[in-house]
């Protein structure tokens, strides 16, 4: 229980909605938050996809000449 340490998120959490009586400028700075959450998760992500692909990409390609 002591000295264990707390795992990092991999990616940042979404904002909250507001409530549904809230009035239409709070719905108009929700909406910006999320489009800048997007853009953060999407940063994160996207360099791990293209490395996966990479990898994959490699990988196809050993195996072909390994075959040949």
């Amino acid at each position: 229980m002591f000295g264990t340490k707390r795992k990092k998120r991999s990616l940042p959490k979404k904002p909250k909605a507001p409530k549904a009586s809230a009035s239409i400028e709070t719905w108009k700075r929700y909406a910006e938050r999320v489009k800048a959450w997007e853009a953060r998760v999407k940063a994160k992500t996207e360099p791990l996809k293209k490395k996966k692909a990479l990898i994959n990409q490699i990988r196809s390609a050993v195996s072909k000449v390994k075959a040949a």
